[in-house]
């Protein structure tokens, strides 16, 4: 049950303090950082590392503590109402004492699951709620709107979720429902919620073609269902001959479909083919046992084993065995019929066997054979990296691009970017290819959106047209990764240009400058039930759902305006766990906040180390001074307990696991004193300091030795691609992330006024 308690706090309490570091002028120095800090410095908590995709942020969710609500209901002082410079009261209507009377008997109504009543008094709420006009010229919304909609959103949002009356529920209220609000967090469950009114009531296929259309079903149950109102439906049928063998044809395919997709217990799979038996063929039986054969469903797949013929049976009867690990497979591999040995699932089994025997040469042989065009890619992608990242260690490199370039992955896959990166990076790089090298980065750049995987494509598509000769089309590439100032291959593209154009090239870093807000934005934001939902749950307690919709409104926004806003209000309600997450995500569509996200800490020492201390803290916690890590990380620089309890040794300090949480200053000091620990330990590379900070000291000199030692490189590039050879994903992505927060803290802090940065 989501209830949501009403509770209503002066808009005062929301509003962000300014920042104490902000009285500093501002003068623009060459832009020299990023070589020296990736060539010169080029724990966090020691931890199994874990493949990660391409991540702005490399997140690592904090845990807040439950939030207490209250009956306490303390309306806002009317001069703070009607003249408070915040943003929700320029968007909208403030909540008054009277509205705050029926707020408290909603509550209550929705405590008892009385909704129909809690609806009643919305329709009150509603028309006691006359519009407020502007205080002033200066407000953009002249005509600002209540909260009534959005506190019937909430109402139905609490009445469909959960366990719900199905045979009282109304298919087309709840579906609408539906329909009009994607944002809800929990709409995959209230989308269970429909299909059962839907079987419930009999919802015939006429009546439920178009919402199930736009939201197909997903469970068993109401595929089934809609699957036989189909065929009631054709029963009937009325058109011509063709467009009924059409139709028909259309019923095959779902069968099929619904038959090789679906998972079902012995009853139901007994139960659909009384019923369907007869509009199923052979290759739908070898079908659905390779796929539960590739989910590791044996015992559904043996019960149906009788019905494929015997060549495909010692085909699946190898797989199962396989999937045993017995002690030698030669000869249950000489079981199956040579024609059915290059099966994808028989060679997937033999390649897991091989690899938990260590048996590479044959492992390789397997993999180098495999076709590009295959059933499940994506099974195949974490074993190509591994494998083709093993043969740039052994220097295979042509084995290495092999094993990358024929990934198969299709342009929606999540892994796409990578496997295309991987392959372009492998041909430039090792193979001197550049031609091949800059069709996969091509490939990348027309695929990707979110800024920090573009400025990656861009960057390397300048590489590779540098290393084929031609200037003109590596300038207009490393310009074009150079627009992405606050991400790491944006910062070498601007060194790449000044190599190439020392004239005309950029030589400072430019600041993006938060975004101009137009009336467009705000009335739009203003009209936004989904804003306004979000707004109401984080001031009445529910920050975790609050989070999840302003998120989806950010990930969905039309405009960079309409971002700020959503920011703007973030920023208002105060929860810096909020603010870090969805500054992240605004980080994605390449909407940054200078002053905002970029903080100077008095808490962190003044010294050379502060820019460095800065970017770990901003990536770590995001400046949240009690975040707790999904592994126990705690507080500001996110310090593991065991390693701060030896850290605290060291440096001489009482070690108290709770100050660790509470106290910044004793956070600040265990974490700085355990990176300058670690910066001694690589004679002075912050890089590589980094690297271990993440993922320990003993994994960065395994690293050095199993590759080089960065830190002896004159050559930038090969500094970049030691960072790219780290062989935990989530090390690399680290590494860049803070090596590109490191970089915009040396610019800001050598600035000698701060507060000019805009």
């Amino acid at each position: 049950m989501l209830l949501i308690i009403f509770l209503v706090a002066s808009p005062s309490a929301f509003a962000n303090s300014k920042d104490k570091n902000s009285n500093n002028t501002q003068k623009k120095p060459k832009y020299h950082h990023v070589r020296s800090s990736l060539k010169h410095s080029t724990k966090k908590k020691l931890v199994a590392k874990s493949e990660i995709k391409e991540n702005s942020s490399n997140e690592k969710p904090a845990i807040a503590a439950k939030p207490e609500k209250s009956l306490a209901f303390t309306p806002p002082e009317e001069k703070t109402r009607k003249h408070s410079s915040s943003i929700s009261q320029k968007l909208w209507k403030g909540i008054t004492a009277q509205d705050l009377e029926f707020l408290k008997k909603i509550s209550v109504a929705l405590e008892q699951n009385k909704y129909d009543e809690a609806l009643q008094y919305v329709s009150a709420l509603k028309q006691s709620e006359t519009s407020q006009h502007a205080v002033n010229d200066l407000d953009i919304i002249k005509l600002k709107p209540g909260f009534s909609d959005a506190i019937t959103d909430i109402i139905l949002w609490n009445k469909y979720s959960g366990q719900i009356d199905v045979k009282n529920t109304s298919f087309n209220d709840i579906s609408r429902f539906v329909n009009d609000n994607p944002f809800y967090p929990n709409i995959s469950d209230i989308k269970r919620n429909v299909e059962k009114v839907a079987v419930a009531n009999k919802i015939s296929y006429q009546s439920s073609e178009q919402y199930f259309k736009s939201n197909p079903a997903g469970t068993l149950e109401s595929k089934l269902y809609l699957l036989q109102s189909r065929i009631n439906l054709i029963s009937n049928f009325k058109g011509s001959e063709e467009k009924r063998t059409e139709l028909q044809k259309d019923i095959r395919d779902l069968i099929s479909t619904i038959w090789i997709k679906e998972n079902f217990s012995a009853e139901e799979e007994k139960s659909f083919l009384s019923k369907y038996q007869n509009q199923l063929n052979g290759f739908d039986y070898i079908n659905r046992i390779d796929r539960l054969l590739w989910d590791s469903k044996i015992s559904d797949a043996k019960r149906i084993m009788n019905f494929v013929d015997e060549d495909y049976q010692k085909l699946f009867a190898a797989v199962i065995e396989l999937q045993e690990m017995p002690k030698y497979i030669d000869n249950i591999v000489l079981s199956v019929p040579r024609k059915l040995r290059s099966n994808e699932g028989l060679t997937y089994r033999r390649v897991i066997w091989y690899k938990s025997k260590d048996k590479l040469d044959e492992l390789l042989d397997l993999m180098v054979g495999l076709p590009t065009q295959m059933q499940y890619p994506d099974r195949w992608w974490s074993l190509r990296r591994l494998y083709s990242r093993e043969m740039i260690k052994k220097k295979n490199y042509k084995l290495a691009y092999i094993l990358a370039a024929k990934h198969g992955l299709p342009t929606s896959a999540s892994d796409f970017w990578e496997a295309e990166w991987m392959s372009g990076w492998i041909a430039l790089r090792f193979l001197d290819r550049p031609k091949e090298a800059y069709q996969h980065f091509e490939t990348l750049y027309k695929n990707v959106s979110q800024p920090v995987t573009i400025s990656r494509a861009t960057y390397w598509l300048g590489m590779a047209a540098q290393a084929m000769g031609d200037k003109e089309k590596a300038v207009e590439w490393y310009k074009a990764s150079a627009k992405y100032p606050l991400f790491f291959y944006g910062q070498l593209a601007i060194n790449k240009h000044r190599s190439l154009d020392a004239i005309n090239a950029q030589y400072d870093i430019i600041l993006p400058k938060d975004p101009d807000i137009l009336v467009s934005d705000m009335k739009n934001i203003s009209a936004s039930k989904a804003t306004k939902v979000a707004y109401l749950l984080a001031i009445t307690g529910d920050k975790k759902n609050a989070t999840k919709i302003f998120d989806y409104l950010v990930e969905n926004a039309a405009t960079p305006g309409q971002i700020t806003i959503i920011m703007k209000i973030v920023n208002e309600i105060g929860d810096r766990q909020m603010d870090v997450k969805i500054s992240r995500t605004a980080a994605k569509h390449n909407v940054f906040f200078i002053k905002d996200k970029f903080q100077i800490v008095k808490e962190v020492p003044n010294d050379e180390y502060a820019p460095l201390v800065h970017a770990i803290v901003k990536q770590e916690s995001g400046f949240a001074p009690m975040a707790v890590s999904q592994v126990g990380a705690l507080g500001f620089m996110q310090l593991m307990p065991t390693t701060a309890k030896l850290v605290a040794k060291e440096a001489g300090v009482n070690y108290d696991k709770d100050k660790l949480s509470t106290n910044i200053p004793y956070n600040v000091r265990l974490g700085t004193f355990y990176i300058k620990k670690l910066i001694d330990r690589f004679n002075g590379s912050e890089m590589l300091a980094i690297a271990s900070y993440n993922a320990g000291p003993n994994a960065t000199q395994r690293w050095i030795n199993e590759f080089y030692d960065p830190r002896k490189e004159k050559d930038l590039d090969k500094v970049v691609d030691w960072i790219e050879l780290i062989t935990y994903s989530e090390t690399r992505n680290y590494v860049q992330r803070i090596m590109e927060n490191l970089i915009v803290y040396k610019y800001l802090m050598s600035r000698s006024n701060y507060d000019a940065v805009q």
